[in-house]
Formats: structure tokens, sequence, C-alpha cells
């Protein structure tokens, strides 16, 4: 779908740029919600079997793209290819045992993927985490623009952090703090991720929210039983936390309700500058089994040279891929 519009709007954004009004008015007219509809219907339709990487639903997909960007005028951008290769690992996470101690005592144990939504980025057959603390570090930010740091006076170095999604000004409607209601980096799982990897977490879990998240947590319990994909690095994404995911909003409750805590105060009690995170006095063991896949995946790409400023470009860019066959929803599995 993100592929159609943008080449929509290249057009019309080309056009606009010639500073000619009958252009920019052709261009606009030329833009037809019908037409849209229809690659966009095309793009999902079976035929191109959900669009995953690796299988040949990607090379359906691909070469319609080209064929696309063949059709409306733009040259291969790869020394004459529409296509260039990219190195990738696929990783498949089945996980069990998801338990929860206080010292040696077991609370409870998650069911995966319905209430703990976990996976391993790492390239590791397996992942075994024992009594690993848990560290609540608020939202999980370290921003010195903002002047805010969750992890101040935090030492989560081999252990688990578990934060909230997005970022304080969502849920504060202060528009002074971060940018309001508009979501930062700051506020997205993969940053949340990525920090607490810099922080030398072992493992990460974040505490969903649909109004924080923007999606049920239908969507990341489906990606966690889903392969993911990963560029091929040296170091096998060793600097990686070793194991990621999200907690259902009951789970969260559970969890902290253990540790007489009220998810909705806490999350209020961390919107406010200098709020101190905290370790929880629960330990979590689980175990994780990979299946790791290397091949090769593919960017496509066209080019439609100007001439007024030849040396200068504007590039639109989207993933062409998705889930592929997986689970059944609604009777559907694409």
């Amino acid at each position: 779908m993100k592929n159609t519009l943008i080449l929509s709007i290249l057009f019309l954004l080309l056009y606009s740029c010639s500073g000619n009004k009958k252009d920019f008015t052709i261009a606009a007219e030329s833009i037809r919600t019908e037409e849209i509809k229809k690659y966009v219907s095309e793009l999902g339709s079976d035929r191109f079997m959900g669009r995953k990487p690796f299988t040949s639903g990607e090379a359906i997909t691909i070469n319609y793209l080209a064929d696309n960007l063949r059709l409306i005028g733009f040259e291969p951008a790869f020394n004459g290819s529409y296509f260039q290769n990219v190195p990738m690992v696929e990783i498949s996470s089945s996980v069990s045992n998801v338990e929860i101690y206080r010292r040696s005592e077991r609370l409870f144990t998650f069911s995966s993927p319905d209430e703990a939504a976990i996976v391993s980025p790492q390239y590791s057959d397996t992942v075994e985490i024992t009594g690993s603390d848990i560290i609540f570090a608020g939202f999980g930010i370290v921003a010195p623009e903002y002047d805010w740091n969750d992890y101040e006076g935090l030492d989560v170095k081999g252990k688990t952090v578990i934060v909230l999604i997005n970022d304080p000004g969502l849920y504060t409607g202060d528009s002074l703090l971060f940018k309001g209601r508009e979501m930062t980096y700051y506020g997205r799982w993969t940053y949340k991720f990525e920090e607490a990897a810099r922080q030398g977490a072992e493992g990460i879990l974040i505490v969903h929210d649909t109004e924080g998240a923007g999606y049920p947590y239908t969507i990341p319990r489906k990606s966690s039983i889903t392969p993911r994909f990963h560029l091929q690095n040296a170091d096998s994404n060793k600097t990686m936390c070793q194991f990621t995911g999200w907690l259902s909003a009951e789970a969260s409750g559970k969890l902290f309700g253990q540790a007489g805590y009220d998810v909705e105060k806490l999350r209020m009690e961390s919107c406010k500058r200098r709020s101190v995170g905290f370790p929880l006095n629960i330990k979590i063991s689980l175990s994780i089994c990979n299946s790791v896949i290397f091949s090769k995946s593919t960017n496509v790409a066209g080019i439609l040279k100007g001439t007024r400023r030849a040396r200068e470009s504007i590039v639109y860019t989207a993933h062409w891929d998705h889930f592929g066959i997986g689970e059944k929803e609604n009777g559907e599995s694409i």
C-alpha cells in the first residue's frame, strides 16, 4: 500500500516542483482513488502470499514493483537492475517456561505468546535465562535534550528491565513534555530495545497499552510467533539483549501486583521528571529455542532523473514485506 501511495505522491511532487500550475493540476488530477485502491487490493491479494522475504511471495512482489516502476518511466537504480541483494538472517523463536520468582518461590508462569510475547534477536540456537532480576525503568528513555534519564541511578547490567510504551507526553497531555501526544522515536519499541541493550540489560519487556502502542496486544503477539528478519552482521546480534518482548496489560498487572504496585498509577508517576526506577524484587526465568536461516532479500528501486537539478535527489521509501502465511484469523491465514 505504501509503495503505491509513494509513487503517486512522487509524481505530484515532481510536477509541483516545476512551478507550472497547469502541470501541477494535471498531476493532481491524475491521482485517482480507484486506481490506488486497485494497487492496494492487488498487493494485499492472496497471489502475493503475504509478501514474506525468503519465499516465492517475495519474488512475486519485487517483480510486481519493478514492472510498475518500469511502466511509469523509472530507470533501474542499481547498475541496470531494479534489484539489490540484502544479506539477512531469519530468526524464529519458540519460548517456554516463562516463570516468575520471588527468591526461590515460583509465583506463576506466563503463557507464551498469549501473556508474554518474547523472542531472541541473537543468532543462538538456545537462550537460557535463569533467575534474572527484574528492574522497572519507567519509559526506558535516555534523552538529554529533554533532560530525561529513566536509567539514572539504576544498575541493569545482566538484568531484565521492564518499561512502558510511548513517552510521557502522551499520558499527561502536556505539549511541552517531549512532544505531547505526538510520539517521538524515544516512544517506539525499537528504541526501548536498543537503549536497554546499551545499558547492558540481558532482557527487556514492554508493558503493552493499546493507546500507547497504537495497536492491540494481538500485534506483538503475532510478531513473536512470526519469523523476524535482521540484517546480517559480524557480531551475530550479540550487542542486542538476549531476549526482547512485551507483556499483555493483564500479565503486567499481575506482575506489578505481586510487587505491590498498580500499573496505571505507576505509569502516571513515571511521567514526572526525576521519577526513579526500582527493582521489583522479582526474578524471571525462561527458555528460548531459535531456528536461524541465512539468506538474501531484495531492495527494489528506480530512479527518475531530474533536469534542472540533476545532481540532487529526493528519496521516497517504504517496506514491501509483510508476515506471509501464519495463524488463521477470521478464517484467513494471509
